[in-house]
């Protein structure tokens, strides 16, 4: 997690030769994941489920990639 002029960013490696700088709003390397918020302990990432519309709400799967503090 950095954060910058603009407020919290993170990197995130998305292959094993490939990371990306994210903020809150942008979507992952075109995979549907879509950056929630960004927090000094965590990043949560949103996708919109292929799963059937319930009660006219799209459901979302929701993913939390959590960082332990080192003291």
């Amino acid at each position: 997690m950095l954060h910058g002029q603009e407020g919290h960013q993170a990197v995130i490696q998305i292959s094993p030769t490939e990371r990306v700088l994210v903020q809150p709003g942008a979507e992952l390397a075109r995979s549907g994941w879509t950056i929630k918020t960004i927090s000094e302990e965590e990043v949560l990432l949103e996708h919109p489920s292929s799963a059937s519309t319930v009660r006219g709400a799209s459901p979302t799967r929701t993913f939390i990639l959590s960082f332990p503090t080192i003291q």
